[in-house]
């Protein structure tokens, strides 16, 4: 991921885990969060510093499916560094750790959750004060005025992103602050 990103992507992007650290008192590896939700934040808040430009986020039905094609794990998944990541590098899963994110706040006609940015500092004080991650998340995050629980968007992620892209099925070469393309993985 970093190798072609630019100084001010990856700059951008080191500073989203700095404030996600203070914020919820984590280490700057995020050992309170979870892996995909901690750099798919990172990687969503960096690219352009707005909610509207998909940067290096998987961003098509095509490209969706070349991941799953080629069993990359399931991101809202990913817990820990350890999970479903050996021999896999930040640049074959971040995208889509990044469209996981995007998912929760966009606010677009594609039919996103439209939860508020700004909800965040409330889960990271949670965070920061003693509730687990997955608590915080469910308390934060909500899908049709319901609580959002992880292992239920890890449960629905595919058939919900599959729903949520449909729009966008022609494929094209995914690119932005890292210039990676996700087309024929």
């Amino acid at each position: 991921l970093y190798c072609n990103a630019g100084y001010r992507f990856i700059i951008r992007h080191e500073i989203v885990h700095v404030i996600h650290s203070t914020l919820a008192s984590d280490n700057l590896y995020g050992e309170k969060s979870e892996v995909w939700f901690s750099e798919g934040l990172a990687v969503y808040l960096s690219d352009s510093g707005d909610l509207s430009s998909p940067g290096g986020i998987l961003s098509d039905t095509v490209s969706l499916s070349a991941y799953v094609a080629a069993g990359r794990p399931n991101p809202v998944t990913v817990k820990t560094r350890q999970d479903d990541m050996q021999g896999l590098s930040s640049s074959d899963v971040y995208p889509a750790f990044a469209l996981a994110i995007k998912y929760l706040f966009d606010s677009s006609a594609r039919g996103g959750m439209e939860n508020n940015l700004s909800s965040l500092k409330g889960m990271f004080q949670q965070i920061r004060s003693g509730t687990p991650f997955t608590t915080a998340f469910a308390n934060t995050f909500s899908k049709g005025g319901s609580p959002l629980p992880v292992a239920t968007y890890a449960t629905n992620f595919q058939s919900w992103m599959a729903t949520y892209l449909s729009p966008l099925q022609t494929p094209a070469t995914i690119t932005g602050a890292d210039n990676i393309s996700m087309v024929g993985i």
